[in-house]
Order: C-alpha cells, then structure tokens, then sequence
C-alpha cells in the first residue's frame, strides 16, 4: 500500500494493484472544488470534523463532492444537540477532550451563541440553528436557540398551585377541590353537617330536627325526631306525596329477624307457626276485634247498632267456617255475620240466639256457601238484634284463601 500526496497536506491511501476499492484520503479541512483529479468513489475525511466526503465527479476540473456522514453528531444538521456543561466564555472554558459549552460572549475565537467542542487539541464551532434545543448542565434545564438568543424551557408544573386553572391558598387536611363555576379549582374545607379527614371519611354530625334532605325536586324530606319511651316508641315517615306511614314498636325488647313485610298485601314472610304469639284479649269495655291463628275474637258490649269486623280493608281472601259465642253477662240477644259492611251485604249465618245465661255458649248452624267468602279489602260484620244489651265473646273461625 502506498502513501502519496504530502505536497497537497493530504495523508491517503491507494488500494493495491487490481482491487476494486476506493481510496480514502485524510485532512484537516474539507474538499473544495478543485480537488477534482480523484476517481468517483473516492472519500475524503476531514479529521478535524470526523466528516466523510465521497467524490462524485469532475468537470471543466472542477469537483464535486458529497457529504456522506460525520463522525461527529454535533456537525449533523439536527434541532437537538448534546448537553453543554454551561454558557461561558472562552476563557472560563475548560480544554478536556469532549467538554462542550455555549459560548457567552464573541472574543478569543469564539462567536456568541455558537457552540464550541474541544476535540483534538482544538475547539471546534457548531452554528446553531434556530429551534436547536440542547441541556445546560450547569442550569440543569433546557434551553433552546430563537434564533438570536438561547432561552430557557419552561419548567414542568410539579404543584396543583403551579396550574394556571387553580387558585390553591393555604390549603390544609380534608379540604375538596371545588370548581368555582367560572375559571377556577378552589380549595375548600366540608362545611354544614359533615366532616372529612385527609383519609377520606366522612362524618355527619349535628342533624336537628327540620333538617331537609333536598332531591331537587319535589320529594324532599324533612326529617322529625320524637324522644323514644320504653313501651311506647314511634318512629314517624316524614310525608312523601301526602301519604304519612307510621311504624308502632311494643317494646325495646322486640326483635324482627329475617322477616319481610310487604305493605300491599299487608303480609308477613318468613314466619313459623312456632313464632307466633296469641293476643290478649283487649279487658276495656267497647268493642273490640283481635285476629289471632285464624280465628277471629269480637268483644261486644250492650252494641245495639252493627259491628263492623272489616269495613272494605280485609288484609286478605279468606272463608268463615265457623262461629260461636260465650255469654258474659245474664243479658242475651241475638247475632249474625254479614259479608258486607254494616250489614249491609248478604247473611253468611243464621241468626244465633244467646240465651240470658252468662256463660252460656251457642254456635251457628248454617253457613251460606254463597256467600262465606271474603275478598281481599272486602268487608265482614257482626248484626245484633238492636236491643243493646248483649254481652258476650263472638269467635270467628276463618281460612285463608290467598
């Protein structure tokens, strides 16, 4: 391999005898025009700035050469560049191998603004263009060229207070972000009746009476609370659309396990036969009615007028099966049930007799198949003779139908 062109300042290499390779030639600066006497393929590397050419042709003895790479990115036409240690002048720049700066100042060889990249013994200018982008780690930030200047990247928003839609002001635990309804996000701390720790629980505490539970609309609900009385607790429904339900506790003592009550039918789920308690009959004078297990048991007292056991409100369809009386008193009368209100419907019974015998008892001895049946919310009452004077326990014995 031989070595020629020491006149040109040139250092290359001429392939051997019959290889089909290029040469490859080295100097310090790059191919002009006139370097023209060189075979297309030829490359031609500018040591300075790690540039490769390659030899494209000659006319009338002028060159024409093409870039084909560079050793160095920082000579690669790009909008980003290599970090910079800082933005100084000439002679606070440090001369080590690969230190590379922004030049602060035009003066000593170096021109504002330009980048400068010691290589070689030698610092080596790059001409920023405009929109180059590059990190200054003496800011630790990026910076970029406009063109004219280098600017700083503004800074990424690390706080909610940093956002431009914000307006954080002393904020402490607990406290909501709240859209202001115009611009912004407001902090703010719960106020009314709840509280809210940083972990998010809720409390709600201080709820008098008159409190509104506000749907918008016009189902609000106001809420009403009575001081509960052993024996005599009641807790009150506040009125939705004028209908007032109202649920009636005996006692503190009383449990409701895994029981439905279904309000339209007026039926209890769920229940054992074993669980049921029979009512005591009610003592006071007046009428009275106590349906228990079936059968039903009116408490008449001197009634001269009819008595109504269900006036259009029986909680279900049911049969009178049987009925009998006990005497209470030496005073007797006369009885019979009707299946319509007030007696006003058809007699399901004969007319029982109670003799003035006290407690003797008698029972019916027919029963109008066609009409013993009691629709749900149907009526059912008891026809006295109308002296006013029985005394006595009516029983009724029903079954349900539905």
């Amino acid at each position: 391999m031989g070595l020629k062109g020491g006149n040109r300042g040139l250092d290359y290499f001429r392939p051997l005898k019959g290889k089909n390779l290029p040469e490859v030639k080295t100097s310090a600066s790059d191919p002009s025009t006139s370097e023209a006497s060189f075979d297309p393929g030829d490359i031609w590397i500018n040591k300075t700035t790690k540039q490769a050419f390659m030899f494209i042709s000659a006319t009338g003895g002028i060159g024409t050469w093409e870039s084909v790479g560079a050793g160095d990115p920082q000579q690669i036409e790009s909008d980003f560049i290599s970090g910079v240690l800082a933005k100084v002048a000439v002679g606070a720049a440090v001369a080590t191998e690969g230190n590379r700066y922004i030049a602060n100042a035009t003066g000593g060889g170096w021109t504002a603004n330009y980048i400068y990249t010691y290589q070689n013994g030698a610092w080596v200018e790059m001409i920023p263009t405009e929109g180059a982008l590059t990190y200054n780690n003496d800011t630790n930030a990026f910076t970029y060229f406009t063109g004219a200047a280098w600017a700083a990247m503004t800074s990424g928003v690390t706080t909610l207070a940093g956002l431009t839609d914000t307006d954080i002001t002393g904020a402490a635990s607990g406290e909501l972000l709240i859209y202001d309804g115009t611009n912004s996000w407001d902090n703010v701390a719960m106020s009314g009746h709840g509280t809210i720790t940083n972990l998010g629980v809720l409390s709600v505490t201080g709820i008098a009476t008159g409190a509104i539970l506000d749907d918008g609309g016009a189902n609000d609900a106001v809420l009403a609370f009575t001081t509960q009385t052993v024996g005599a607790p009641t807790l009150t429904v506040p009125d939705f659309a004028s209908v007032n339900d109202t649920f009636a506790f005996v006692t503190l003592a009383q449990t409701f396990a895994n029981k439905t009550i279904d309000c339209a039918s007026n039926t209890v789920t769920n229940v054992d036969i074993e669980e049921l308690q029979a009512e005591t009959i009610p003592a006071a004078d007046g009428n009275n009615v106590t349906i228990v297990d079936g059968l039903i048991i009116a408490k008449v007292s001197n009634n001269a007028t009819n008595f109504n056991i269900f006036s259009a409100n029986a909680p279900y369809a049911f049969a009178v099966i049987d009925a009998w009386s006990i005497n209470l008193s030496a005073d007797g009368g006369t009885w019979k049930i009707n299946n319509g209100a007030a007696g006003a419907g058809t007699d399901i019974t004969n007319v029982v007799t109670v003799a003035a015998s006290d407690k003797d008892v008698d029972r019916i001895t027919t029963i109008d198949d066609a009409a013993f049946t009691i629709a749900a919310s149907g009526s059912l009452s008891l026809v006295f003779d109308g002296a006013g004077v029985l005394d006595a326990y009516i029983f009724i014995k029903i079954a349900r139908l539905a």
